[in-house]
Order: C-alpha cells, then sequence, then structure tokens
C-alpha cells in the first residue's frame, strides 16, 4: 500500500526528484511538466489533443481521475532500481480504466541504447531485460541500437495498469519532447501515444529528442505549440 499527499502546485514536486536541486531548473523537462499538469483542467492541452486524435476505441472518452508525478515501478531484480516515472496517470476510456506513464524530454536524450546499457552486464541487467521483453510480449532480441529507458517505462505502464485492472492491453505510453526555449514563448514539440500494448519498438527512438514504441494497432505525431513555464 502508498500513502500519498495531494500537491498544492508545481513546486510541491520539486522534492519527490532524485535530484530536487538538479533536474528542477526553468525550461528543463521536470519543471515545464509540473507547470503543465498543475495549469491544466484535466489533459494538458497537447496531450488531450493528441488523445481524441486516436481512433484506438481504448481511447475514446479518456479523462484523466489522478495523477502521480514521480510514480516509482519496482522491477527485477529484487533490490534493483524502480522505474522512475515522471508521471503516472490513472485515467478512465469509455472501455474502462487505462494506466499511462508520462515521460517528458527537452533536450535531454532518451538514456543509453540498449547496447551501451549492456555492455559487460551484471546478470542483474539481464534478468530485468528478460522481464521487460516478457512484459511488453517481445518474443525476438530488440536492435541495439534502441533506448532502454522506453522499455522500462512501457513495461511500468503495463505492470501498473494489471495491478488497476486496466482496460485490456493494459497500457498506454506517452512520451513528449520539447525544445528548450526562453521563458514566454512558444515552441512546437511533438507527442507519441501508443494505446496498446507494445509489440515491437521502432527505429525512430534513435534519434535523441524523439521517441516512440509502436503497438498493433500505430501510433501517431500530432505538433502542438507549448509555453515554457516561468
Amino acid at each position: 500500500m502508498r500513502v500519498l499527499a495531494f500537491t498544492r502546485g508545481p513546486e510541491d514536486w520539486r522534492a519527490l526528484l532524485a535530484d530536487p536541486v538538479k533536474h528542477w531548473r526553468t525550461g528543463y523537462s521536470a519543471r515545464t511538466l509540473a507547470h503543465s499538469w498543475e495549469a491544466a483542467d484535466g489533459f494538458p492541452p497537447e496531450v488531450a489533443s493528441a488523445v481524441s486524435s486516436s481512433h484506438d476505441p481504448l481511447l475514446a472518452g479518456l479523462a484523466p481521475v489522478l495523477a502521480i508525478p514521480e510514480f516509482r515501478v519496482p522491477l527485477p531484480p529484487t533490490g534493483g532500481r524502480p522505474s522512475q516515472n515522471d508521471i503516472f496517470v490513472l485515467a478512465r476510456s469509455l472501455a474502462g480504466p487505462v494506466a499511462v506513464m508520462v515521460e517528458g524530454k527537452v533536450d535531454e536524450s532518451f538514456g543509453p541504447v540498449l547496447g551501451d546499457w549492456l555492455a559487460e552486464a551484471s546478470p542483474g541487467k539481464r534478468e530485468r531485460l528478460d522481464f521487460l521483453l516478457r512484459t511488453l510480449s517481445l518474443a525476438d532480441s530488440p536492435p541495439d541500437a534502441l533506448r532502454y529507458q522506453l522499455f522500462h517505462r512501457a513495461a511500468s505502464a503495463v505492470v501498473t495498469g494489471e495491478q488497476y485492472r486496466a482496460a485490456q492491453p493494459p497500457s498506454c505510453l506517452c512520451t513528449r519532447s520539447v525544445r528548450r526555449i526562453p521563458a514566454g514563448r512558444t515552441t512546437q514539440h511533438s507527442s507519441r501515444c501508443s494505446a496498446s500494448r507494445p509489440v515491437r519498438a521502432c527505429h525512430s527512438a534513435l534519434a535523441p529528442g524523439r521517441a516512440s514504441l509502436c503497438s498493433e494497432s500505430g501510433s501517431r505525431v500530432i505538433r502542438h505549440s507549448c509555453v515554457a513555464d516561468g
């Protein structure tokens, strides 16, 4: 069981970060996400637009019920680092509950590629990767050039969705890429949302600041304007 407290505004998100000093800076993802989601009535406009443009029946009428920042999902091996997701959103569509894990980026990459992460891999890393592939229904070994972070964030959505008995398949992974800009100016970013359990990872995940985990129903890119936090 977890005991959670409501936030009173973006500043309450700061204490939840792994490094509240290093990760809380204007124009970077943690602070920008906090301001964007706290200011929204429901989903932030760019996320709502991406969801409403989907033709997947599992997303029809999707609305957030609660959002939990810096949500940790334990993954094998026992005692290993959990997957710390920027935001877990428990949402509800006409089909039932939907688990959403949000990963926000500004100029940051999506971390090391699998080939680098597996270099001289420990038994614990091998155990974790095997678990991720099983959870995501990936039978074949993925290319070394794909981003490791996308795999454990997607698996987090599946694991958490199953805990909340989310509509099958029980995951919705959203990743967002935003260019760093001065406060108050607008820019373009893209949202890519996959409503089904991912079954393959796309090579578009190679590009820094861009990511995709494809599903059987496919995914779609929508571009929007956003305003950086102050």
